[in-house]
């Protein structure tokens, strides 16, 4: 399930529902912000933003998934381009373990990518990943709630 603005396109990947089960999702209007809450326990979809702010501009992919919520529990992904913050958590309260895959294109043609698979959470709920220096050589960095670096190679 897709949804377009302008300078984003965002949505959900590997959408599982049973019969009669309902799926319960929100986007801000400016494309930054989904949530996706659970219905039934189980893996929820891959969460993904897109967004390019005209051609001098990068353009970036941020997809997070692999996540098992319980019920009426909700995941959220939020990104702020222009502050260099993507933020995802959940409220189930338990160990999570989450992909992430990010990519970003520069105006030259450089790629960067960025991906995790088994980010666990350790019980703790809520993560940001500081891209505000990500480029083809400079990782992004991966930090708890706290803003405490959960990589070792982080900035390299």
């Amino acid at each position: 399930m897709t949804i377009a603005g302008p300078g984003f396109v965002v949505g959900f990947e590997n959408i599982s529902l049973d019969p009669n089960e309902d799926l319960t999702v929100s986007i801000s209007p400016d494309g930054k912000t989904l949530t996706f809450t659970a219905s039934a326990d189980g893996e929820t979809p891959t969460l993904f933003i897109t967004s390019a702010d005209g051609q001098e501009n990068p353009s970036y992919s941020f997809k997070v998934g692999g996540v098992k919520l319980q019920e009426g529990k909700t995941l959220t992904l939020s990104v702020d381009v222009e502050e260099g913050k993507v933020n995802f958590k959940d409220n189930d309260g338990k160990q999570d373990a989450y992909d992430l895959d990010f990519d970003k294109l520069d105006p030259d043609g450089t790629e960067a990518k960025f991906a995790k698979e088994d980010v666990k959470s350790e019980g703790k709920d809520s993560y940001q990943v500081d891209i505000s220096k990500w480029d083809a050589k400079t990782k992004p960095c991966l930090e708890d709630e706290q803003g405490n670096s959960l990589d070792k190679d982080c900035g390299n």
